[in-house]
């Protein structure tokens, strides 16, 4: 079987997705973690206090006292004293790969394309600066002259401005069309690729361009175009956005994953200088280890239309796959009608933020799959779900990951059958209307007597409740001080309970036969809850309020951010509660 020849750019890609320059030097330097970095006494000149600085995000390294740096290959090249072929043949067996180098006029032409490329953006941004329907098309977009800089935004002009720019650096026409510049029409015939379009210049890990993408100015039926895959361009391996977001990314510890580079620049101008883009709607192993890398948990926001969430469920199902403890995703879910760059034409930081704070983990996410798919729920299509839960919990590789989704997702489908099927029944509906008011109150002191187990089940919520008649209040205290120290009397609590209060039995035994005695235990259940949520209801109402008006206040924004976070959390839990009164 012919092997496959990779380059060496290829080679070192491989390295920093499936390993840690860090890892691979400890091997031969005491490394100390500090900050985003390790530090240790440097192995290529004596030094008493450590200088050896490795940054695993960027897989390099470098000693401030002898300023020696690069790196997993020139390390191993320095340290082990290996030629080059040897050092390659050492890093492919430490990554257990076959590797066949590419050759020498294939690795030219490579350094050649890269320099091309760097200099066509240079030439289309200075073109940016002379061309008034592209300053005013992006103005329309509403992209502002930071946003022009930062992310290097350029205007492709006609081939013969080209031609003539590169005929200066004595690149002939010939060099020009080995790369993605030109299109070949015929024998004769060449045309620009990017010719008339809005430039975004695409950078690989180590910051060196590979491609562009482009946008058309005008009602071209074809908007966007991207540079076709190449010797130095795999989509797979892009995540655009990096090389300019990457300090904030690391600093702030977020990071938002989105479609395109339009939303990518948009996030930005919104303070969310955190986003990078797929290339598409497709997330390759590569790219779900480079996150990773970069946070434990990415937020993925995609365009809320159909394609979008079609798309968003795809990845939540291949990111299962490479699951491990502390690393997942969490989706946030925009409006049907938007992408981000739109969202933020109609939206600000704040509404953004809210719907940030209230993103969906991906185990809820897989839920939210799981049962779109199903009205069916007699017990074929319930066996059905428990096989789609199985499926899904089996494509996680890591063992202790995979029985926690498991344990979860069917934990997730059991309380939803029960709900379910209890609210199916009109006579639990009937007693859930009559569950008002002060009867709520009642009821609850009735479980205490007649239905023990169910009361006993809740002990903690009901001891947080207060209730508004004083003296059921004043039994509650008392039930619930009983239970709490059962063990120190010999008689059960139910025992005492019934001979402490007698004299109410009766008119609770009442109570018992017109609204629970005609109800199965699922249903006594359910009542219960619904009961406990009614009388939470008020208390969370109030805690919404409060947290509304110190949110309007609060200058700090990590604390607004977790004020947030629990203001939807309440809010979900009243809007919950209300729907099933």
């Amino acid at each position: 079987m012919k092997r496959k020849r990779i380059s060496i750019e290829e080679l070192l890609i491989q390295f920093n997705t499936r390993s840690k320059l860090s890892q691979l030097i400890s091997k031969y330097v005491k490394l100390t973690p500090r900050g985003n970095s390790f530090v240790g006494k440097c192995p290529f000149h004596d030094e008493k206090t450590p200088s050896f600085n490795v940054n695993d995000d960027k897989g390099l390294y470098h000693c401030f006292g002898c300023k020696e740096g690069g790196n997993v290959i020139t390390f191993i090249q320095k340290f082990k004293n290996f030629s080059f072929p040897e050092t390659i043949k050492y890093l492919s067996s430490y990554l257990g790969i076959d590797f066949v180098p590419e050759d020498s006029e294939k690795l030219n032409l490579q350094n050649k394309v890269f320099r091309i490329l760097s200099l066509a953006n240079d030439l289309f941004v200075k073109n940016l600066k002379n061309d008034i329907s592209a300053i005013n098309y992006l103005k329309s977009r509403k992209i502002d002259q930071e946003s022009v800089d930062n992310f290097q935004i350029g205007f492709c002009p006609n081939e013969e401005k080209i031609i003539n720019y590169f005929s200066d650096f004595r690149i002939s026409l010939e060099d020009l069309k080995k790369t993605d510049l030109f299109i070949k029409k015929d024998d004769n015939n060449f045309f620009g690729r990017f010719k008339g379009r809005i430039t975004f210049p695409i950078f690989n890990y180590a910051n060196k361009i590979v491609a562009f993408g482009a946008r058309s100015l005008g009602t071209s039926k074809i908007k966007y175009i991207n540079s076709q895959e190449s010797l130095i361009f795999k989509k797979s391996e892009i995540l655009f956005g990096l090389t300019q977001n990457y300090e904030i990314i690391k600093k702030n510890k977020e990071l938002i994953l989105v479609e395109g580079y339009m939303d990518v620049i948009s996030m930005y101008q919104n303070n969310f200088k955190f986003a990078l883009s797929s290339m598409g709607t497709s997330l390759s192993s590569n790219q779900i280890y480079k996150l990773w890398n970069l946070v434990d948990v990415p937020f993925i926001c995609f365009d809320g239309d159909l394609a979008g969430q079609e798309s968003t469920k795809k990845i939540a199902l291949k990111i299962l796959e490479f699951l491990s403890p502390g690393k997942s995703f969490k989706f946030i879910i925009l409006p049907s009608e938007h992408d981000p760059d739109s969202y933020f034409h109609e939206n600000n930081y704040q509404k953004f933020n809210s719907l940030k704070a209230s993103a969906v983990g991906l185990a809820d996410f897989l839920w939210k799959i799981i049962i779109e798919s199903f009205d069916d729920f007699s017990p074929e299509f319930i066996a059905k779900i428990d096989e789609t839960i199985r499926s899904y919990s089996n494509k996680i590789k890591n063992r202790s990951v995979s029985t926690e989704y498991y344990k979860f997702l069917m934990n997730k489908k059991n309380k939803f059958l029960w709900e379910k099927n209890s609210l199916k029944n009109k006579g639990v509906k009937t007693y859930f209307q009559k569950a008002e008011g002060q009867i709520n109150e009642k009821l609850l002191i009735v479980y205490a007597f007649f239905e023990m187990e169910i009361f006993l089940s809740m002990i903690e919520d009901i001891a947080k409740i207060k209730l508004d008649n004083n003296s059921l209040e004043a039994i509650k205290k008392d039930i619930v001080t009983m239970i709490s120290f059962e063990n120190e009397s010999k008689e059960p609590p139910i025992i005492r309970l019934k001979n402490k209060y007698s004299s109410i039995i009766e008119k609770l035994n009442n109570l018992y036969q017109t609204h629970l005695k005609v109800l199965n235990k699922s249903e006594k259940a359910q009542l219960f809850v619904q009961i406990l949520n009614n009388l939470k209801l008020p208390d969370l109402i109030k805690e919404k309020e409060k947290l509304k008006k110190m949110i309007t206040k609060s200058t700090d924004k990590n604390e607004t951010y977790k004020m947030i976070n629990r203001y939807n959390l309440l809010i979900d839990e009243i809007n919950v509660i209300k729907k099933k009164s």
